[in-house]
C-alpha cells in the first residue's frame, strides 16, 4: 500500500552522557534494560521504568508517550526529553536542540512525543537523566477504604514530597499483590511506597508520606509485599491464566482526583454487568499533585468460544473508552493510542484532532508514515480494525 516499516532496533550506538548539564543522547534504538544498565554503571538512572523495560527502546517511549513506575517522581517520558533528532517524510532533518526551556513559537517537540510514528522518525533524543539515589525506603500500608488509599495519595502528592513509588491498589488487586503473610482483613486497601534521595531527604518525605497516611486510618505492614513486586514488576505476561485459556487486557486511563472515585465506581458496575465471569481490578501507580492513572486490568476465562470471548473483549474496551470520557478524564495515559482507540479520539482531543491532521497533510501528503494511527485517514484499500467500526 506504499507505506513505509523501519526498524529501528539496530539503530543503536553507546550513548553519551553530559555529566555538566546531567542530560544523556541516546539513539532511538536503544533497548530500554540495556540503557539503564548503562547508565547505572556510571551512576545515574534514567528515571524511566515501564513494565516493558527490556523489551521496549528508548524511541518506542516517546513515540507512545509512555510513563514509568517511577513517574510520580521523575515523571513521564515528555517530562524527561530536553531534544530530538528526527526524519520528516520529505528526508529533511529535524534537529531540535537539547535546552533547559525555550518559547520560540509552539513546543515542536510535542508533536513528535506520542506521535507513534505518524509525524517523523525518531532517531536520537536527549533526555535527562537523575544520580542513582544513595538510599531508598521502602514502606507497604494498608487502608480501610479505597477513598481513605485514594485521599492519602492525593495529600502525598499535594504536600511537596514525591515518593519514586506509589502503587495504590483496589481491594481485588491488594489480595493478588499481598505477600502471602500479609493479614488485609481489616484493612483490605493495599499501598507500597518507597522514598529516594539522600538519607535525610529520604527520612524527612517517608516521615511525612506515613503520617498522612495515618491520618487516613492507615496502618503500616511489613515490606514483604514491596520485595514481592519487585521480584515481578518487569513480568508483562499473564502465562498461567493465557495457559488456562483465558485472556488478559489491561487499560489505563487518568483523570482528576476529584473524578476517580465515580469513574473506579461506574467501570466496575457496568463489567459486572456485561459478564460476572471477567475479573476485575484496579491500581493507581502513577499519581500527581492533580490526579491519577488508574490502571486497570480485565481477565476473561476460557469461555469455550473464541468469538464470544473476542466480543466481551470489544464490549469491555467500548464500556471503559465511554465511561471515561463521560466522567471527564483521559482515554490514554502511556499504553499509547495505535488503531484500537480510534473511535473515542476526536471527543477526547475537542477540536485538536483537526490540528494534527493538519501537519500531518503538510509533512505527509502522502501519507506514508504510519497511516490511520492516533485517529488520524488510513490508507485506501487498508484493513480498518474492529474497534473503529463501534
Amino acid at each position: 500500500c506504499g507505506e513505509i516499516i523501519i526498524d529501528l532496533k539496530k539503530f543503536v550506538a553507546a550513548p553519551i552522557i553530559d555529566f555538566e548539564n546531567c542530560m544523556v543522547t541516546v539513539p532511538a534504538g536503544v533497548n530500554g534494560g540495556v540503557f539503564e544498565e548503562f547508565l547505572n554503571n556510571a551512576g545515574y538512572t534514567c528515571g524511566h521504568h515501564p513494565q516493558s523495560l527490556f523489551m521496549s527502546t528508548v524511541g518506542g517511549w516517546i513515540a507512545c508517550r509512555g510513563a514509568g513506575q517511577m513517574s510520580s517522581r521523575y515523571g513521564k517520558i515528555e517530562d524527561m526529553v530536553l531534544g530530538i533528532r528526527a526524519i520528516l517524510p520529505n528526508g529533511k532533518i529535524l534537529d531540535i536542540k537539547p535546552v533547559s526551556r525555550r518559547a520560540v513559537g509552539p513546543g515542536v517537540m510535542d508533536f513528535l512525543v506520542g506521535s507513534e510514528g505518524t509525524i517523523a522518525i525518531l532517531t536520537q533524543a536527549t533526555l535527562k537523566i537523575w544520580k542513582l539515589p544513595e538510599n531508598r525506603l521502602p514502606s507497604v500500608v494498608a487502608f480501610p477504604t479505597l477513598d481513605d488509599g485514594l485521599n492519602a495519595m492525593r495529600e502525598i502528592m499535594q504536600s511537596d514530597i514525591r515518593p519514586s513509588v506509589a502503587r495504590l491498589y483496589d481491594e481485588h488487586e491488594s489480595q493478588e499483590k499481598a505477600h502471602d503473610s500479609v493479614d488485609l482483613s481489616t484493612n483490605p486497601i493495599m499501598c507500597i511506597l518507597e522514598f529516594v534521595g539522600s538519607p535525610p531527604l529520604v527520612e524527612v518525605e517517608a516521615s511525612i508520606g506515613l503520617k498522612i497516611c495515618r491520618q487516613h486510618s492507615a496502618i503500616i505492614l511489613g515490606n514483604e509485599s514491596f520485595s514481592k513486586w519487585q521480584e515481578s514488576r518487569f513480568n508483562s505476561y499473564s502465562a498461567k491464566f493465557h495457559a488456562e485459556g483465558g485472556y488478559v487486557e489491561t487499560i489505563e486511563v487518568t483523570g482528576l482526583w476529584s473524578k476517580i472515585p465515580m469513574l473506579y465506581a461506574a467501570i466496575k458496575l457496568e463489567i459486572q454487568k456485561l459478564d460476572r465471569r471477567i475479573l476485575f481490578g484496579a491500581h493507581w501507580s502513577h499519581i500527581y499533585a492533580e490526579g491519577a492513572c488508574q490502571y486497570m486490568t480485565f481477565k476473561i476465562p476460557d469461555l469455550g468460544d473464541e468469538a464470544t470471548a473476542l466480543e466481551l473483549h470489544l464490549s469491555i474496551w467500548r464500556t471503559v473508552q465511554e465511561l471515561t470520557l463521560e466522567h471527564g478524564a483521559a482515554i490514554a495515559h502511556h499504553h499509547g493510542v495505535g488503531l484500537f482507540r480510534t473511535p473515542w479520539i476526536e471527543k477526547e482531543l475537542g477540536g485538536g484532532l483537526e490540528v494534527i491532521e493538519a501537519v500531518k497533510r503538510g509533512l505527509d501528503p502522502n501519507n506514508i508514515l504510519n497511516p490511520g494511527k492516533i485517529g488520524l485517514r488510513l490508507r485506501p484499500g487498508s484493513v480498518v480494525p474492529i474497534s473503529t467500526k463501534i
